[in-house]
């Protein structure tokens, strides 16, 4: 039986990526279409300024949803991930996960659990985490940087393991 065992300890980074991932990531098309509304948004802002024909309300209504998206929202991932990191004792040590053919054992410094394979709603291979959804808006992360070269034998017991319906 196949086996791979990996040790990950969450950092500021890892977390905010994990929790914009669960808020935004879910759906790619409609975080492009926020993208290209919110660059959009923004040229149509900077003409409202120069053509004295619009009203000034207009650049403050246009200018909202590119601040939203590209201040507010990175402060708000931030603060939530520093906040779950102080306040979750089991986020902020050593997380050790065991990958086999039964599924993940899940093992913290409060409890152990085995996720079964028919388990997971999905797993999202990210350019720099694995995302695993136990359900649309629970999820718990790897970091890829963090899997010491065990990341491809990971890969190939989710292949093994996962129905391909379930990884993107």
């Amino acid at each position: 039986m196949k086996q791979v065992k990996v040790t990950v300890k969450m950092e500021l980074p890892e977390m905010v990526r994990m929790i914009k991932h669960i808020h935004l990531g879910q759906h790619p098309r409609l975080q492009s279409l926020f993208i290209l509304l919110s660059f959009t948004a923004g040229i149509g802002a900077g003409f409202t300024l120069y053509d004295p024909r619009l009203p000034i309300l207009s650049f403050y209504f246009l200018g909202m949803l590119p601040i939203l998206y590209f201040v507010v929202l990175p402060f708000f991932f931030l603060f939530q991930a520093k906040n779950t990191l102080t306040q979750n004792e089991v986020l902020s040590s050593p997380l050790h996960y065991s990958f086999s053919e039964k599924g993940i054992m899940t093992q913290n410094s409060q409890a152990q659990n085995l996720i079964k394979w028919d388990q997971l709603e999905r797993v999202f291979d990210s350019s720099q985490d694995l995302i695993f959804y136990l359900t649309k808006t629970f999820a718990f992360s790897l970091p890829k940087a963090q899997l010491a070269g065990k990341l491809e034998l990971v890969n190939q017991i989710i292949d093994e393991n996962l129905d391909s319906s379930k990884l993107m």
